[in-house]
């Protein structure tokens, strides 16, 4: 079990050294003192990669790796903390087995998919309260509920919802202009809008490689939700 999780920090430390294109979103998601950032939103649509990009930008404002952990409850390694009696609080032990040196200085902890955890409302309070960290928590919307965060974490979190992409955040996904300068830029901008309206938001929607892919990634979507 340890060893697990010290393979899977160590892994995801390791990968966020290797920077790849991502889409900036226009929400602006600052972190309060004391309380855990919770994202919320549809399935797949975007919330990980926010994380991903939070944790870019930490490396670069010289944050070293050793001081972030990042861990995806969705991976199936993981499924020993799906349990009841699973205590979420051994990722923490292991972590700071990892780097005893590191309770001393601030950590960011980013907890993907959490909704799968037993037990995480009172883990995430401890966490806050014994060590110096930011916590960032996503969470499917359909599993985590603001109700249901406010409960378990008694008002020690903010939460913000993260949607699929604007018109906006699609024009630069496509590596579109939003100004317009020209006849050409007005019609790439009113082409692209056919096309947004058309296929939605849905990051991954605009990467299929074939539009008669649709009807099989939205059925998938849809199941995913209501599983």
């Amino acid at each position: 079990m340890h060893e697990t999780l010290r393979l899977i920090i160590a892994q995801h430390q390791n990968a966020f050294l290797d920077q790849y294109p991502i889409v900036s979103r226009d929400v602006q998601i600052l972190p309060v003192p004391r309380k855990a950032t919770v994202i919320i939103g549809i399935r797949r649509g975007g919330k990980s990669t926010w994380q991903h990009e939070k944790i870019q930008a930490l490396l670069e404002e010289g944050v070293p790796k050793e001081a972030i952990c990042y861990i995806d409850f969705s991976d199936d390694r993981l499924d020993f903390l799906r349990s009841e009696s699973a205590r979420p609080s051994v990722i923490t032990d292991t972590y700071y087995g990892m780097y005893p040196y590191n309770h001393e200085q601030k950590v960011y902890f980013f907890f993907d998919e959490l909704q799968y955890v037993h037990q995480w409302g009172p883990f995430i309070n401890r966490l806050q309260t014994t060590e110096k960290c930011e916590v960032y928590i996503t969470g499917s919307s359909a599993k985590l509920l603001s109700k249901e965060i406010a409960t378990e974490l008694g008002g020690r979190t903010f939460t913000w919802e993260l949607f699929p992409f604007s018109l906006r955040e699609y024009l630069r996904a496509s590596g579109i202009r939003e100004e317009i300068t020209d006849i050409t830029s007005r019609d790439t901008i009113i082409e692209a809008f056919g096309e947004y309206f058309e296929k939605g938001g849905m990051p991954e929607r605009r990467l299929l490689p074939k539009d008669s892919m649709a009807p099989l990634y939205f059925q998938n979507l849809v199941n995913d939700v209501l599983t």
